[in-house]
């Protein structure tokens, strides 16, 4: 379900199947001509809305796509296809903190990795903090986070975990290029350490000392820029899809 004009525009451009839009009359021409027929358009007014969405939030226009199967990471990794760039999130479950890091990925070029235990990508609440990004987002699913990492790992992958030991390697150290997997934990507890001790290094962002970790939401966007982004500014690598 995708609310707001901007997150449903995204889905309308992404390809992905969408089966119907619920707008207020003043939207009606614009997403009419956005959907070129490709799904049936509602109007209705902004009461009526209201009690679809279950919320005043609305912002005048829904719609509601297919969801689609995301592929296999056992099923891909042998292929190319499979992205150079990748977030893992086997434990985060958070709505707005994983809303927030899908958005990151979209904006630096990074596909998803979910585990058994991260939160559901296309729930509302997650769409909405993402706005609409999540539709641009390359997903996979793996059964195992510790056959995720390994099978990564076999494959040439820097796997690296995100941590807040005070021992661990400070991020602008972190080496950079090459085929990288980016490893993060949920807020409460971090990663597991067997999560840790399969990844080829784990590293930190020093922050003061009366500060004892900074939101992942946060802490993704800063490991992302720096894999990302040399000194001049420049993405190191186009991503996969173009």
């Amino acid at each position: 379900m995708g609310e707001g004009r901007f997150t449903v525009e995204r889905m309308l451009s992404s390809g992905w199947n969408i089966k119907a839009l619920l707008c207020t009359s003043r939207w009606e021409q614009q997403f009419a001509e956005q959907t070129r027929g490709k799904c049936p358009v509602h109007v209705l007014s902004d009461e009526a809305i209201e009690k679809v969405a279950g919320f005043p939030f609305h912002r005048g226009v829904l719609a509601i796509g297919e969801r689609p199967e995301f592929p296999a990471l056992e099923k891909t990794i042998g292929t190319e296809d499979l992205p150079p760039r990748l977030i893992f999130c086997p434990e985060i479950n958070d709505q707005e903190n994983l809303g927030s890091i899908i958005r990151s990925a979209a904006a630096f070029g990074w596909a998803v990795l979910l585990g058994p235990r991260t939160g559901d990508p296309l729930s509302r609440r997650v769409i909405k903090v993402s706005v609409g990004t999540v539709f641009s987002v390359p997903f996979y699913t793996v059964e195992d986070e510790i056959r995720g990492i390994n099978l990564l790992n076999s494959r040439g992958y820097k796997t690296c975990a995100a941590v807040i030991d005070r021992n661990a390697g400070i991020l602008k150290n972190a080496g950079k290029g090459g085929k990288t997997a980016l490893v993060f934990g949920c807020e409460a507890e971090g990663l597991q350490k067997k999560i840790v001790e399969e990844c080829s290094q784990s590293v930190r962002i020093p922050i003061i000392e009366e500060i004892d970790s900074l939101n992942v939401g946060v802490a993704a966007g800063i490991f992302l820029y720096h894999f990302s982004v040399d000194e001049k500014g420049n993405f190191y690598y186009i991503r996969h899809n173009g």
